[in-house]
């Protein structure tokens, strides 16, 4: 049973929102935001990781059924579905008094390049090159850069992003384990066991600070000097308002997918 939670660690409208008793937001303005944050390619490499997400879900699950499988994955990190829900979110929240500067300061080079680093990072063909950087990195090169992408992975809340999605789906395995209970496919003390280890594995990945890791391998190229002013940029009110909104969308854009992922699989063992 302890595998079926390893498998959550392998794995954010055309009508204007109301935000806050203020006037209607355009639906330009958010589009705009999920261009520049760059939200729309962490929602792409979702959907390609989906098909690998199938092929890994077939041997943890041991469902051999392609069909069935298909039933399980039916729905989820769909790209535009995700879209859709984090434009919702940035609609609620949206600030028109910081928003139109955050735009512009998000714009500027430095930003964009440190979003293309991230989003070049996460890709899928590149985690074996980020288990390597981690695993071999040399400290005393990249000592002079850590207080640096402490202080990014703090301002921009990756650590915190990565681990709610964790939060997420342990949320609903408990769904997955209680309909597997009431179909007898486990028992009391087995479901306790499994909920015991699911809380401690993710204690532990949110200890390991997994954000941190990720942007030391993100910036590893990036000069000291630009990552102190990239800092800069985030400590500004509007810096600090543009990545809670646009990290939060991230979130709340996969939340619909992760619940259909509970759903699917209580069906199945139904």
């Amino acid at each position: 049973m302890q595998s079926l939670y390893k498998f959550t660690l392998f794995f954010a409208v055309f009508m204007p929102f109301s935000s806050f008793g203020h006037a209607a937001i355009e639906i330009s303005d958010v589009n705009e935001i999920i261009t520049i944050s760059k939200i729309d390619y962490h929602f792409s490499a979702m959907e390609d990781k989906r098909k690998v997400l199938k092929t890994v879900g077939s041997s943890i699950t041991k469902i051999g059924d392609e069909n069935i499988l298909e039933k399980v994955f039916e729905g989820i990190f769909e790209k535009n579905q995700m879209l859709d829900d984090s434009r919702e979110f940035i609609g609620k929240n949206y600030n028109e008094a910081l928003a139109s500067k955050a735009k512009s300061i998000f714009s500027k080079r430095l930003p964009q390049k440190m979003a293309a680093l991230e989003v070049e990072a996460a890709k899928p063909e590149n985690k074996t090159e980020l288990k390597n950087f981690l695993k071999n990195m040399n400290h005393s090169e990249i000592e002079p850069a850590m207080p640096l992408i402490a202080q990014i992975n703090a301002l921009t809340f990756t650590t915190d992003w990565m681990v709610a999605f964790i939060e997420e789906m342990s949320g609903n395995l408990i769904t997955i384990t209680d309909a597997m209970l009431e179909s007898r496919k486990i028992t009391s003390s087995e479901q306790q066991k499994l909920a015991v280890a699911m809380e401690a594995q993710t204690k532990s990945y949110r200890d390991g600070d997994p954000g941190f890791l990720f942007l030391l391998f993100a910036y590893k190229d990036v000069p000291l000097n630009e990552l102190q002013q990239y800092v800069d940029i985030l400590e500004t009110e509007e810096g600090i308002w543009f990545m809670k909104i646009t990290r939060g969308a991230i979130v709340e854009g996969t939340k619909l997918s992760l619940k259909r992922f509970g759903d699917n699989f209580v069906d199945v063992i139904k």
